[in-house]
């Protein structure tokens, strides 16, 4: 077993990974790894496609049995040991604060653009887009929000 890894984490269930030879397997597990499922999964090689001389779909294997067992018992404790699924949370977390952010000042961009084009021309435009590109990232879109809303 080799590249023993935690793949695909969300709040309720975890891939645990690992390559033998050419090829991928993962069982799916609980978080806290108290819930193994009895399939091991078999996957083609990485950049195979179908058609491609090499290719299969995925197997399911019987995680359980005389020839498995060993080999997601020894996966499961390669993972415990190294704190994996602690470091897939905390990595799954991150890379979601940073797309929310992104999200966040791209949509906060598009509302600057739209209010200084909305603006048009007068007196204190300049002062009125300062303002607005003064603004964070969360009062421009509060400040749209109420926008939409209307007078109540």
């Amino acid at each position: 077993m080799q590249n023993i890894h935690v793949e695909a984490f969300n709040d309720y269930r975890v891939a645990l990974c690992f390559e033998e030879g050419d090829c991928r397997f993962h069982v799916w597990a609980s978080p806290d790894l108290t819930d193994i499922e009895d399939v091991l999964y078999k996957n083609p090689p990485r950049g195979l496609r179908p058609g491609d001389d090499g290719y299969f779909e995925t197997r399911r294997l019987d995680g359980t049995n005389k020839a498995n067992a060993p080999k997601v018992a020894a996966l499961v404790a390669a993972i415990r040991e190294g704190d994996m699924v602690t470091t897939a949370k905390r990595k799954m977390l991150a890379d979601r604060a940073e797309a929310d952010a992104r999200a966040k000042a791209e949509r906060a961009e598009a509302i600057r653009v739209g209010l200084a084009a909305a603006i048009g021309g007068g007196m204190g435009i300049s002062y009125i887009a300062g303002q607005i590109a003064a603004l964070t990232d969360d009062q421009l879109i509060t400040l749209q929000n109420a926008m939409n809303r209307g007078p109540q």
